[in-house]
């Protein structure tokens, strides 16, 4: 396995589809806004979500599908879908505890990049007691522009003083990949939801199949 010929100080983490196993429940809960409306969504679309914020997707959903509600209420539906299926089925990779915990003893420094609300994903962290692993958190409501857009990955470096050369990003979608290099970021990149040629054609430096490899290549 090809191993990053570099030594990085930090290391942001996505959360969804990285820490998370939560893809195919994130799926489920979509699919269920919608059919509240009548509407068929499938795979592909999904996808393509996968990276930008609930209220970007809204605004995506209520463009697409002609929804009339109020944006607020549609953002809090989704949201409260999203919940459900973390609350419900939603847990860590396995051996998630250790790996993050031989990373912060070889003296990584973790932080959570994700375009997930603080709500769901502290939730998440509390309920797996991860918290004492990261040195800081940037969550999507906190940003303008999510992912793909550059700036979660862009004021995740101010905001913890990291520098783009020492930094180290692990992300497991298109649209998170694209963030982090537009962000100037090396990204190690997790097949295990997408494909090994979509995430290198988004700029993955390396990809390897899931997180238990991180150990191996870092």
């Amino acid at each position: 396995m090809e191993k990053v010929n570099k030594k990085f100080k930090w290391i942001f983490f996505d959360l969804d589809g990285t820490l998370a196993d939560s893809i195919p429940s994130l799926y489920k809960a979509h699919v269920n806004f919608l059919k509240m409306f009548g509407v068929v969504s499938n795979r592909e679309e999904f996808e393509k979500l996968n990276g930008p914020s609930i209220p970007e997707i809204i605004i995506f959903l209520k463009n697409k599908y002609k929804l009339v509600n109020d944006d607020n209420f549609l953002i809090n539906l989704y949201e409260n879908e999203t919940l459900k299926a973390y609350r419900k089925y939603v847990k860590p990779f396995d051996g998630l505890n250790e790996i993050l915990s031989e990373l912060k003893n070889r003296g990584y420094k973790l932080v959570l990049v994700t375009s997930a609300s603080r709500d769901i994903s502290m939730e998440f962290i509390n309920n797996y007691k991860l918290g004492k692993y990261f040195k800081d958190y940037i969550f999507g409501d906190e940003v303008k522009r999510a992912k793909p857009d550059q700036e979660i990955y862009s004021k995740a470096l101010k905001k913890v003083g990291a520098k783009q050369a020492s930094t180290v990003v692990i992300e497991d979608a298109y649209n998170g990949v694209k963030s982090a290099k537009e962000a100037g970021i090396f990204v190690v990149a997790l097949s295990n939801n997408q494909s090994k040629d979509n995430l290198s054609t988004a700029g993955a430096d390396i990809v390897v199949p899931s997180i238990s490899d991180i150990l191996q290549i870092l």
